[in-house]
């Protein structure tokens, strides 16, 4: 009898701790905001959309001489969002700062957030405290797929986000079609 209750406490405490360990694999986000309009507040960054496409390719809106281009996929096209983004902080804050996710007809797709230079010829890798500059956030999704949503997740202080399950914020954006 006594060996059954030490069994049995023993399969319990197992179970809590099992419990325990779920909960810290999870999302370790504090806080998620919810957006369906054209304005996005990322903190002290706010993104200002003027424009959702779909594209072939994704490049800077004026490129001039060498730059950066994110090409066709067989198969795929890019959903975009543009418009300008005001740094309201006063520090740079680097595109590297935010893990961007889409989704698509249930689908999970890698996207992107960056800046453009001051001419638009380029991309940047951040906006000056007190600046706006443009931006482009897009993802990658299969031909026939329909864009759902961005999701864009960040830091306090706008550290590097490595990957969505490390992160303070997440702001869902809906987007319009």
């Amino acid at each position: 009898m006594e060996r059954k209750r030490f069994r049995i406490a023993k399969t319990i405490g197992i179970a809590a701790v099992l419990a325990l360990l779920l909960c810290a694999c999870g999302t370790s986000g504090e806080s998620v905001t919810e957006v369906s309009g054209s304005t996005v507040p990322l903190g002290e960054l706010t993104l200002h959309g003027e424009s959702q496409e779909f594209r072939d390719t994704v490049e800077p809106e004026n490129p001039s001489g060498y730059y950066d281009i994110y090409d066709k996929y067989e198969g795929y096209r890019y959903y975009v969002m543009t418009g300008t983004a005001e740094n309201g902080s006063s520090e740079t804050i680097r595109s590297n700062a935010f893990y961007v996710e889409g989704e698509t007809d249930g689908k999970v797709r890698e996207g992107k957030l960056l800046f453009l230079d001051e001419r638009d010829r380029n991309f940047s890798d951040g906006i000056e405290a007190g600046e706006s500059r443009s931006f482009v956030l897009f993802m990658l999704i299969g031909e026939d797929e329909q864009a759902e949503a961005f999701r864009i997740f960040y830091n306090e202080g706008y550290e590097k986000v490595e990957k969505a399950s490390e992160y303070d914020h997440e702001v869902d954006v809906t987007v319009k079609e």
